[in-house]
This record gives C-alpha cells, sequence and structure tokens, in this order.
C-alpha cells in the first residue's frame, strides 16, 4: 500500500524584492529600445510550512491522519499501524475481485471468439459445398451437352477431326470443372499475365 506524509502549508501575497522589480522594468523598458528581454519569473505567492503534517495509507480505500493541537501523526504511530489492517485487507479483496473479473471475462472472451470461428469455419465450407455442387451439376449439364453434340454428328455423319478435337476439348472443361475429378487446365489454372511495361523496353 502506498504511504505518503505532506506537510500543509501557507500562502501569503509576495512582494517582490528590488532586484525582481529592477528586472520587471528593465523588460518594459526593453521594448522601447527594441531589445527585447525576457520576462522575469517573479512568483506571485511566498509559501509558509505550518509543520503539521498528514499522513495518507492507500489510495483507494485510502485512511488519512493529520496532526491536530492535541497530538501529533508521530505520536499515534501505533493505533495507525493497527489500523491500516482494514484498508489493507479491502485493498487485497479489491484486488482479488477484479483478477476474478478479468479470468471471468478472459475465458468468456475465449468461448466467444472459439464460437465466432466454428461459425465461420461452418459458414466457409457451405459455401465450398454449395460451390462444388454447382459446379458438379454444370459439368453434368456440359457433359449432357457434348454427348448430344457428338451423337447428332455422328448421326449427320458430319464427325470430322476438327469436331472431334473440339469434343475432346470440352470434355476436358467439362473434367476441369467436375470438383470430383480434379483436373487441371493449363490455361485456366496458369496465373495471371503480367501485362507489359512501356518502362521495360
Amino acid at each position: 500500500m502506498s504511504i505518503s506524509i505532506v506537510e500543509q502549508v501557507t500562502r501569503t501575497a509576495r512582494t517582490p524584492t528590488r532586484a525582481e522589480v529592477r528586472a520587471r522594468d528593465r523588460y518594459y523598458e526593453s521594448f522601447r529600445s527594441g531589445a527585447r528581454a525576457n520576462y522575469p519569473d517573479i512568483p506571485q505567492f511566498d509559501w509558509h510550512p505550518t509543520g503539521r503534517l498528514t499522513l495518507t495509507v492507500g489510495s483507494w480505500p485510502s485512511r488519512k491522519w493529520n496532526d491536530t493541537e492535541r497530538s501529533l501523526v508521530d505520536s499515534r504511530l501505533h493505533g495507525i499501524v493497527a489500523s491500516i489492517v482494514g484498508p489493507a485487507e479491502a485493498k487485497r479483496a479489491k484486488e482479488e475481485e477484479e483478477e476474478r473479473r478479468q479470468r471471468t471475462y478472459e475465458e468468456a472472451r475465449a468461448r466467444y471468439e472459439a464460437q465466432v470461428r466454428a461459425r465461420n469455419e461452418e459458414r466457409r465450407q457451405m459455401r465450398a459445398l454449395f460451390r462444388d455442387a454447382s459446379r458438379l451439376q454444370r459439368a453434368n449439364r456440359l457433359r449432357e451437352f457434348i454427348a448430344a453434340v457428338e451423337d447428332r454428328a455422328r448421326h449427320d455423319d458430319e464427325l470430322t477431326p476438327e469436331k472431334q478435337q473440339w469434343i475432346e476439348w470440352a470434355k476436358a472443361k467439362a473434367d476441369w470443372l467436375d470438383p470430383l475429378v480434379r483436373h487441371s487446365d493449363p490455361i485456366l489454372d496458369a496465373p495471371e499475365p503480367e501485362a507489359p511495361s512501356y518502362w521495360q523496353y
């Protein structure tokens, strides 16, 4: 617990000394001569010690003992020491309560953050699930279209090498779109090309 001893003081209006008056006059005279001088630091008050002490123990809660006309603080030290026990116990109880509140808050905060992370991860997985289901549906629709084009070409006897090449290309794109196949595309999975800069050449 913090302990402080303060002496009470009184103040009276200060009468400037001759040297302080001369310094102040030189400051005002400097305006006429053009050579600016610094304003002298002249105190407004004189402070007088009273010899009366105030002993303060603790910050919150705190106890104070003052010198009185009948007794001084130093003559009551044995009673003061005994009475410090109360504020000390109150301070310790307050600190323990603050620690308990801090622990409770940190535990609640950790639970909250874990719940937020779990919800965010669940949402991420749901978005991935819907995205994969949509890609599978689009890949199957694409395969149906490719099969229809191929059947039509065979029926009309128009399955040329160019048409066969297009069918193979389209099947590769359907496989790339299908999340169950995990087929890589050399163009679509490649990094974005960088635009040339005029200053490179």
